[in-house]
């Protein structure tokens, strides 16, 4: 039964043109290499063309099957202009693409009144406005095609910016469902990357204390769950079962999670 379910899981990306964006490390990049496995051709996008570089040879070398390719642009997704004219080029080279993964994003993880209004602009131009551009650059061909799936790339409930982000993926699921495009938010928890170790020195001490009691999980086993969910067209996808269970409690007793969830007293 396993072996039936995942030579489906993997059929499902057989010869798709998969874009990753934001795949020059991290997450982003083992979803890359996992759709490479999986057989499907991959694009990955960065705005750290050095290291982008680097990510495509290694997907190229280690991850690539046999008639399909890779390839990479970089752009940085906070300029629209940029967006489109990268965009564009991609799209004149590859056509559309069958599956848009943005996970492009960054966090200044603080209390509230250690932010300053730069702050929380920066988060938002980059995990917000940085996916919205590249979402809005790219429907209208998957629209005109009727046929494809969007993953929004979320941090549960981490920050406003990534909030919004939930409600962006649910507005277009909704919408965009009428003309063949499936819409789904991925919503990982702590996570072993390199931006999450950069995050780390910045982290408050409860924060990481709470993330670290939960188990950080691995990149690779994350990709994997988004992977293994998308061919089921889920809305939110969660992995981990810790994070799963939380999600499940907020949704029927909100009052506990906000409850677990207080700051402590200073």
């Amino acid at each position: 039964m396993s072996v039936f379910f995942t030579k489906a899981r993997s059929s499902h990306y057989a010869g798709k043109y998969a874009l990753v964006v934001g795949a020059s490390e991290g997450i982003g990049l083992a979803i890359a290499c996992a759709l490479a496995r999986r057989n499907a051709n991959v694009v990955i996008t960065s705005r750290d063309e050095l290291k982008l570089v680097d990510a495509a040879r290694s997907i190229e070398r280690d991850h690539r099957q046999p008639g399909r390719w890779v390839d990479w642009m970089a752009f940085d997704v906070r300029h629209h202009d940029e967006v489109k004219t990268a965009l564009a080029a991609l799209h004149g080279k590859h056509g559309t693409p069958d599956i848009l993964i943005t996970c492009a994003g960054g966090a200044r993880p603080a209390y509230f009144q250690d932010l300053g209004l730069d702050d929380h602009r920066a988060m938002m131009e980059l995990n917000y406005f940085g996916t919205l551009h590249v979402v809005h650059a790219l429907a209208p061909a998957m629209v005109a095609r009727r046929s494809g799936t969007i993953v929004l790339f979320g941090f549960s409930g981490y920050c406003a910016s990534k909030f919004a982000l939930v409600g962006l993926a649910e507005t277009l699921r909704s919408e965009l469902r009428v003309y063949g495009l499936r819409v789904s938010c991925f919503c990982p928890p702590a996570v072993n990357t390199p931006g999450y170790e950069r995050e780390k020195a910045v982290t408050p001490r409860e924060v990481l204390a709470t993330e670290e009691k939960g188990a950080v999980l691995e990149a690779d086993d994350v990709a994997r769950t988004l992977l293994d969910a998308l061919p089921r067209n889920p809305f939110l996808v969660i992995p981990g079962f810790r994070m799963n269970f939380i999600a499940w409690v907020h949704r029927l007793a909100p009052a506990i999670v906000r409850l677990g969830a207080r700051r402590p007293a200073p």
